[in-house]
């Protein structure tokens, strides 16, 4: 995340730019959250200690709520159990490169109604109040957010905020902490 002071041409009080990763690293992304689920969940190894088997885990863990997240309209993932079954599909009728191909697709049409700047899909949106913006912006940053709706969290590159208003925001970064501090 970055915080700004304002943005160029801002006209209201908040608003932010979110960078989503673009092609090449969507594929990266996708293929190793493949291989991170089809890893823990159909392939455990038995050699593994109970540190490798819980990072394993976690990974699968992290692969599958990303899924769910980012899939969640898409039909085979609209619950946990359907996405469980269609992962499993997927491992079992599916090439690798052709179930990554799939994901990978799905993102694009996800993104595909986005401005681009140097290849990466952008949003820009500005708002009058922290609840409206709160709102818009959470999807973006958060896994909670949900709603129905696609959570963009796990493609989303990088999230600027530009804030205008009566107080400025001072970037606090010296080798004990690091924060934002808002001054009024």
């Amino acid at each position: 995340m970055e915080y700004l002071n304002k943005f160029p041409l801002q006209e209201n009080r908040f608003a932010a730019q979110v960078r989503y990763f673009n092609d090449e690293e969507i594929e990266k992304l996708f293929k190793r959250l493949l291989d991170d689920y089809y890893e823990y969940t159909f392939n455990e190894d038995t050699t593994w200690t109970k540190d490798e088997r819980d990072s394993h885990r976690l990974a699968a863990k992290t692969a599958f709520e990303t899924f769910t997240a980012l899939f969640c309209e898409y039909e085979g993932f609209q619950s946990p159990g359907e996405a469980t079954a269609h992962l499993k599909e997927f491992y079992e009728d599916y090439t690798d490169a052709d179930a990554a191909s799939t994901l990978i697709r799905w993102c694009a049409e996800l993104l595909k109604n986005k401005a681009t700047a140097n290849g990466e899909a952008v949003e820009y949106f500005e708002r009058d109040t922290v609840e409206e913006f709160r709102a818009d912006i959470d999807p973006f940053i958060s896994s909670a957010a949900r709603n129905g709706a696609a959570a963009m969290w796990p493609i989303v590159k990088k999230v600027s905020y530009g804030t205008y208003c009566p107080c400025f925001c001072v970037i606090s970064a010296d080798r004990d902490s690091i924060g934002v501090v808002w001054r009024f």
